[in-house]
């Protein structure tokens, strides 16, 4: 890997990969290493051979290759910890078979590097590197400190919090090059895990826009659908004239900040008349999000359909008359990035990657962390002004489309490259030893 021209072999190591999928970070896995095999590199993944989040799903242990990427799908051991039970048990039981696994497949085509994905590819990423001899990269696509917002020693989550803290501060400690998808997670990273700033690199998501475009026959066929409208037409006047549709996207979880979404409903609603809020994903936070709305009186205006399909969620995107991205806690903020490339109006909260991804009145709109109020009124000046909200929306897929992932694939590559030649200072640096 020490000339730049020549294609490497790389390895990631990630607990979630398509067709299985928690949130954005099996989808930047997979466009990752799809931008990688294109650009000539040999592409393996390493991952698990099972759905964390329904047990009940069978995923085959087995090797195949996937648009040009072969993917080793590793099982553990049985018996099974049950995740929900002993998580820290049971990603060690998924690390020792991602380094099975990783070790096999490294017999059969030495990779230059591993590229580790979140603390729970950690340990078999570095053991995997360490007996390969090769450079350890691992992205940071999020820190448990982050989502808690500094809270790791609740007493009801058994110190788990502080465990997955401190795997997280040995794997930047570790690697021989750290990537994070913001400034704002460059400056987690850094100040929070105690990450060497020379070792940090910024390599931002980026969204294959064509992907997210809809058909103008799809985006009033979605309208139609999600707001019962006969009409199934976009609104083009200033509420209470028509159906507003709010759509949001992603996990449901604590930090994402849905709640603040539902919580806006009712004064939406005096506003507005007839509101349709759509929020698709799954997570541990529906129940509480159900209970809330039945709370405030808007269960009927609330929809949790569970996850969508990229088709019908881009259609849903650009229907939308907001999408909002109320998160607490977003290193990258692909929702919304994704969300501009189907061309819609945005919301979102000015935290981490959410702020560096949108400008205030050019592309989108920006409000405070947790604000009802804000986000209300961000929402009815959107469906108040189409010709603004459209103009915001334009604004945002021209950006999106300046940063692809093939610039992505490239941009890593040179990190593979630093992280070679940081092993090799060590491994020149390093005492020898004589006996």
């Amino acid at each position: 890997m020490t000339d730049p021209g020549r294609p490497s072999n790389v390895m990631h190591v990630v607990w979630e990969y398509p067709p299985v999928i928690y949130g954005g970070l099996a989808r930047h896995a997979e466009h990752l290493a799809r931008a990688q095999h294109e650009a000539g590199h040999e592409v393996a993944v390493v991952t698990a051979a099972e759905d964390v989040t329904n047990p009940s799903r069978r995923v085959p242990a087995t090797s195949g290759a996937r648009r040009g990427v072969t993917v080793h799908r590793a099982r553990r051991a049985a018996p099974r910890t049950p995740w929900a039970t002993n998580l820290p048990r049971a990603a060690a039981e998924l690390g020792a078979a991602f380094v099975a696994s990783g070790l096999d497949a490294a017999a059969m085509s030495r990779p230059d590097v591993v590229h580790g994905h979140d603390w729970t590819a950690f340990p078999g990423a570095r053991a995997i590197s360490d007996a390969v001899g090769v450079p350890l990269v691992m992205t940071i696509h999020a820190t448990e400190h982050g989502r808690r917002t500094g809270n790791l020693t609740a007493e009801d989550e058994g110190g788990v919090p502080a465990r997955i803290d401190r795997v997280e501060r040995e794997s930047v400690a570790s690697a021989h090059a750290v990537i994070v998808c913001s400034e704002a997670m460059r400056r987690e990273v850094v100040e929070v895990l105690g990450a060497d700033p020379g070792r940090v690199h910024v390599v931002a998501n980026a969204v294959t826009a064509s992907a997210w475009r809809s058909g103008p026959g799809a985006v009033r066929a979605a309208r139609r659908y999600w707001t019962g409208s006969p009409g199934g037409t976009a609104s083009t006047t200033a509420p209470p004239h028509g159906d507003l549709l709010v759509a949001a996207a992603g996990r449901i979880e604590w930090e994402k900040g849905f709640s603040t979404l539902v919580r806006a409903i009712p004064g939406l609603r005096e506003a507005a008349g007839r509101v349709h809020v759509v929020i698709a994903g799954r997570g541990t936070e529906t129940p509480r999000l159900e209970a809330l709305a039945a709370e405030l009186g808007v269960t009927d205006s609330l929809n949790l359909p569970g996850w969508l399909s990229r088709r019908d969620l881009a259609a849903l995107y650009a229907s939308a008359d907001a999408v909002v991205v109320p998160s607490r806690y977003e290193p990258s903020g692909l929702v919304a990035r994704e969300a501009q490339a189907a061309g819609a109006s945005v919301v979102v909260t000015g935290v981490g990657g959410l702020g560096e991804a949108v400008r205030h009145g050019e592309n989108g709109l920006v409000i405070g962390v947790g604000d009802v109020h804000g986000l209300r009124d961000a929402v009815l000046r959107l469906a108040a002004d189409p010709a603004g909200a459209r103009a915001m929306g334009r604004a945002a897929a021209a950006g999106v489309k300046g940063w692809t992932w093939a610039d992505v694939a490239t941009a890593t590559a040179t990190v593979y490259r630093g992280a070679a030649a940081t092993r090799d200072s060590t491994l020149t640096s390093a005492p020898h030893l004589v006996s």
